[in-house]
């Protein structure tokens, strides 16, 4: 094809030289020897640069030795003088795609499609720019469109899936992710995906179903998952089962211990269980995960058994988190004041109290009562 271009555009002496030096280049490239076929192509173009056949050897030459630039530009003149060849327009398509280049990527997967109507990879790559391109109801079509033709594919399902949750249709995303799912081997991803649409829809027990899957496919991430199905099981009244798997995670290291022992403090604090609850919450502190919640709890339990001086530290932890309460600044005077904490920390809470809640009826005997105190104090000196 090549050879009767070149006798299409040059003379007859002229092209029989062409004609040799195309078939010595394309050799050269069989043998690996890329760079005396630029050479001898590049020689071959000064004569006769409308060539498209040498422009597209020169093409696939620079791509061989690394020249991407220049292999781009090579392919573009074979296409412009005539050359319309699949590799060519191919070549262009790894570039580009390699490049960054999604726009003129996609001008090339149209003209490929044209080209080679029975190969899908082509609509399947120009889906997955269209979706790079934002553009994800065409994404969508597309990737329905190879589905259609290859049933037994995974890949068009998982981007039909991917295209309706960025169109903001989880349903249709659940249903392709889920037949993507049921194709092929258990892919611990794909499971993981469709419990978080599980749970999006109000349905925890299916996505418990998906986490066990995921686990048992292999999932890296085990313990966070384990966890999360451990608190499904308690939102859908499987008690004793979330139990026993959070207690089973107390031993998978930090941050998953302390975040099951807090979801065991929770199941303890629904059963009645107080002692349970302070051993989880306590638990859970050392490990470094605790709430503001949780601090409360164990400052309530402190204050009760008269420990006002860890009551006052675990107030302070709660107020640092950011969990402002007029009630609980509050109960941090009252533990210092129990403590016979040093004056000047007695003070500084007071002075938090009145600059954020004013000077009210709360406060104003917590006041009083330290101001007699601190009286007592100077009088003694």
């Amino acid at each position: 094809m090549g050879c009767a271009l070149v006798l299409a555009l040059c003379a007859p002496g002229a092209a029989q030289e062409a004609g040799k030096a195309l078939q010595e280049a394309q050799k050269l490239l069989e043998r690996g020897d890329a760079r005396e076929a630029a050479a001898r192509l590049e020689k071959l173009l000064e004569k006769s640069p409308s060539l498209g056949e040498a422009h597209r050897l020169l093409g696939h030459a620079y791509r061989e030795l690394g020249a991407t630039e220049k292999a781009r530009a090579s392919y573009v003149d074979a296409l412009a003088f005539g050359r319309w060849s699949p590799d060519a327009i191919h070549g262009l398509l790894v570039i580009d795609r390699k490049g960054g280049r999604p726009l003129a990527t996609r001008s090339a997967l149209r003209t490929l499609a044209l080209f080679e109507p029975g190969n899908v990879d082509w609509p399947l790559l120009a889906a997955e720019i269209a979706a790079r391109l934002g553009d994800h109801g065409e994404a969508y079509a597309l990737f329905r469109r190879v589905h259609e033709r290859v049933p037994a594919r995974r890949t068009p399902l998982v981007g039909m899936g991917n295209a309706a949750l960025r169109r903001d249709r989880p349903r249709e995303a659940e249903r392709a992710f889920a037949a993507a799912y049921f194709l092929g081997e258990a892919d611990a991803g794909l499971a993981r995906r469709l419990a978080g649409l599980a749970e999006r829809r109000g349905s925890p027990r299916d996505a418990v179903a998906w986490l066990e899957r995921a686990v048992a496919a292999g999932a890296e991430e085990r313990a966070e998952l384990e966890l999360r199905r451990a608190r499904l099981l308690l939102e859908i009244g499987k008690t004793d089962a979330a139990r026993d798997l959070a207690r089973q995670l107390t031993d998978a290291g930090d941050p998953i211990a302390g975040r099951a022992h807090r979801l065991l403090a929770q199941i303890a604090t629904e059963k009645g269980e107080k002692a349970a609850v302070i051993e989880h919450l306590r638990a859970a502190r050392e490990r470094g995960e605790t709430s503001a919640q949780a601090l409360a709890y164990l400052a309530a339990d402190h204050f009760r058994n008269e420990r006002y001086a860890a009551a006052a530290k675990r107030y302070r932890e709660r107020l640092a988190m950011g969990a402002e309460a007029k009630g609980v600044r509050r109960r941090l005077i009252v533990s210092l004041l129990r403590a016979e904490t040093d004056d000047a920390e007695i003070r500084e809470a007071i002075e938090g109290y009145v600059a954020r809640h004013g000077l009210d009826d709360a406060i104003k005997p917590l006041v009083k009562q330290w101001s007699v105190g601190a009286r007592a104090v100077d009088e003694g000196e």
